[in-house]
């Protein structure tokens, strides 16, 4: 039997842009291996696919800002849980961490938040110079407008670069997600958006304490470089970029259990 005192807290995973809650599912099979009585939740964003269902013609409407995703989010989301996101999913439930405290006056979000190959500002500023070239967001944005699917197929390989064995990331990266699109493409563009435009960095240093980076050695969106200017625990996992929960799975497990268990 596993250690149960790390395991009074759901764990929520928040997927990344472009993807959807399936992403997750290797790992959570892996992390009840180990802890069965760990409750994992994997939500995903308003207007993304949930997995079997669209959430709803109503989503569709709330992705185009943070204030309307927070108030689509934050019905859903358990306040006394740890958090875990990847990716621009980590960007955002930092954000919602945030927008939390700052307009709650009860006690919520007490555990702790994982920003899973997630940077504290993705893209380049004057200072914060340890993360994607504006200029490789921005052709993003404006190919996407042009040709959505050419567009998130291009940005689901440049996630890929780094991996050890890219023909066995590729091929559990299109058995989870499919083929189709993930969500809208208003939602998606928004995402975008976001990924351009967040500048987190003020905020994340209000969060230290229970912040905790896992950053992939060869992530191409993320420049492991970052590593000594974020604030809070960070971590460097070896060998694998942007999606250990593929290629990593059993060792990420781990990890996240190893983080959840010093926290309790």
């Amino acid at each position: 039997m596993s250690d149960l005192s790390y395991t009074e807290k759901p764990l929520v995973l928040l997927h990344g842009w472009g993807a959807t809650p399936a992403i997750w599912q290797p790992l959570v099979e892996a992390l009840h291996r180990r802890c069965p009585e760990l409750e994992v939740m994997t939500l995903p964003w308003p207007g993304y696919l949930s997995g079997q269902e669209d959430t709803g013609p109503e989503a569709l409407e709330t992705a185009d800002s943070l204030q309307q995703l927070a108030d689509a989010m934050l019905p859903e989301l358990p306040r006394n849980a740890h958090w875990l996101g990847w990716s621009l999913g980590g960007n955002l439930a930092l954000w919602l961490a945030d927008y939390l405290s700052r307009t709650s006056s009860e006690q919520t979000h007490t555990g702790e938040l994982i920003m899973l190959g997630s940077n504290a500002c993705f893209a380049q500023r004057e200072h914060w110079p340890h993360a994607l070239d504006a200029d490789v967001l921005g052709q993003f944005r404006q190919g996407f407008d042009l040709q959505p699917e050419k567009t998130l197929k291009r940005f689901h390989s440049l996630q890929m670069q780094g991996e050890a064995d890219l023909r066995a990331c590729k091929r559990a990266f299109t058995t989870l997600l499919g083929k189709d699109m993930p969500a809208d493409n208003i939602t998606l563009a928004a995402g975008l958006t976001w990924l351009a435009e967040l500048d987190l960095t003020r905020v994340a240093e209000r969060h230290s304490g229970r912040l905790h980076w896992l950053l992939g050695e060869h992530d191409p969106l993320v420049p492991v470089q970052v590593a000594e200017y974020l604030p809070g625990q960070v971590e460097v996992l070896p060998d694998c970029g942007h999606l250990p929960m593929l290629t990593e799975t059993e060792r990420l497990a781990e990890q996240l259990l190893n983080i959840l268990k010093v926290a309790s």
